[in-house]
């Protein structure tokens, strides 16, 4: 039984790390990124560059420059995934 939940979470952890590669690939971010953006959404309370930074693994000055990156990205996204510019045009 312990051999099987192992094989589980295993399975789980491998495809949490495909999903985000894919959805880094989609975006044009790296998987710094999703997983802040992952932090960021499934936190209750508001994350500073400290707390962002503790949970990623990085320096709070990392923290800070990715989150400014993150906030300054033109790109919005359509309720299908596609990435558009400001004025609604699909992007490549």
């Amino acid at each position: 039984m312990a051999r099987e939940i192992g094989l589980a979470v295993r399975a789980l952890v491998l495809t949490d790390r495909e999903m985000q590669t894919a959805l880094a690939r989609r975006l044009g971010v790296g998987l710094t990124d999703v997983r802040a953006m992952e932090e960021l959404v499934a936190s209750p309370d508001v994350l500073g560059p400290v707390e962002l930074g503790n949970r990623l693994g990085i320096r709070s000055a990392s923290a800070t420059v990715l989150v400014d990156r993150l906030g300054r990205r033109p790109a919005t996204w359509s309720a299908a995934g596609t990435r558009t510019t400001g004025g609604g045009s699909p992007c490549i």
